[in-house]
């Protein structure tokens, strides 16, 4: 009933919510400034976090792949950027969070490591292989990193970039946001956001596209995956990886 939406849409007054965006996903962008604005509406402080558009890999631009010639990133930028600056909704890009250091400190850190060694990397005690292995399916199609050709390089990116998160999510997390938006929760970046946040007790709320066409779910310190059965389970997030 009315009562019920009317409290699930409560905020209070001031919170601060950081909406962690690294891709430019079209439905996913208009979904998260539409909350956002409603969230404002309500009192509450929202600010997004954009990528600057030089990761060495993500989920929206596979570099690693040798039939992709140019690079993906003037749509994934463009197109939440502009959004965002109609709705009157602050953003910030990766850059302004970001020690200048950041992203040579990371690729040295995978440059001579192989896929054994990648998949096995570890940087503030987060398993970054681990993490990575989600994306890496997606770009892949493929569950087995060596049995394609650039399945290396795109690990080894993917690595590179996660490392480049979790600078960039301790950064976040010390300007004490409230709450963290985020969507899905599964693939590389998230999850390195979604663990630091725990460790620093900043709440988490992932969602994600529902069966029922045209509709989200949203889950509260869990991953949200619609490829998954239990759709509105909670689940932990090792325990949703895990169904990956």
């Amino acid at each position: 009933g009315t009562s019920q939406r009317t409290t699930a849409l409560s905020v209070r007054s001031s919170s601060r919510i950081a909406f962690f965006s690294p891709r430019g996903w079209f439905a996913h962008s208009v979904f998260e400034a539409v909350l956002a604005k409603a969230l404002e509406i309500r009192g509450a402080r929202c600010n997004f976090v954009l990528c600057d558009g030089d990761l060495q890999q993500c989920d929206f631009k596979p570099s690693s792949d040798p039939h992709v010639t140019t690079p993906l990133c003037w749509r994934c930028q463009g197109f939440p950027r502009r959004l965002l600056q109609a709705f009157d909704l602050p953003q910030r890009g990766f850059n302004s969070f970001l020690p200048p250091d950041s992203r040579k400190r990371a690729r040295d850190l995978v440059a001579s490591l192989d896929t054994d060694a990648l998949l096995e990397l570890r940087y503030l005690d987060l398993p970054i292989g681990k993490y990575c292995m989600p994306s890496l399916i997606r770009l892949l199609l493929h569950t087995d990193v060596r049995a394609v050709a650039n399945g290396e390089a795109t690990l080894r990116g993917l690595c590179e970039s996660a490392i480049v998160t979790a600078d960039l999510a301790r950064m976040i997390l010390q300007e004490r946001p409230d709450t963290i938006v985020m969507c899905n929760g599964l693939n590389h970046a998230e999850r390195v956001v979604s663990e630091l946040a725990r460790r620093a007790q900043v709440p988490v709320v992932s969602y994600e596209l529902g069966w029922i066409p045209g509709t989200y779910f949203l889950v509260h310190s869990g991953a949200a995956d619609s490829k998954h059965s239990d759709l509105a389970g909670n689940l932990p997030l090792d325990d949703a990886w895990a169904r990956a």
